[in-house]
């Protein structure tokens, strides 16, 4: 009787820590593609603010708060982008 009882015991222990490995694993790789799949997080120190004035960015066309932590002087104004990529692709 008692040996069953701590082979129970053993077998019940040995399910947890393989459970706990697959737990960490499966955590490891989701982390790893929501990261590669999770849109860049801006370069700049500090946040963006989310509310205030309205910018529309002229590379992808999309509305930004202002200020922005991209920002380029052009024709005498400043123009506001919503990523690196927008402002490196911006010509004017």
């Amino acid at each position: 009787m008692w040996r069953a009882f701590i082979e129970f015991i053993g077998t019940l222990i040995l399910l947890l820590v393989v459970r706990s490995v697959i737990t960490g694993l499966v955590r490891a790789f989701k982390d790893t593609t929501q990261a590669a799949t999770s849109p860049p997080e801006p370069q700049a120190p500090g946040e963006l603010p989310s509310a205030g004035e309205l910018r529309k960015d002229p590379v992808c066309e999309t509305y930004i708060s202002v200020p922005s932590p991209w920002e380029k002087m052009a024709k005498g104004q400043t123009v506001y982008f919503c990523s690196k990529e927008c402002k490196d692709r911006f010509k004017g």
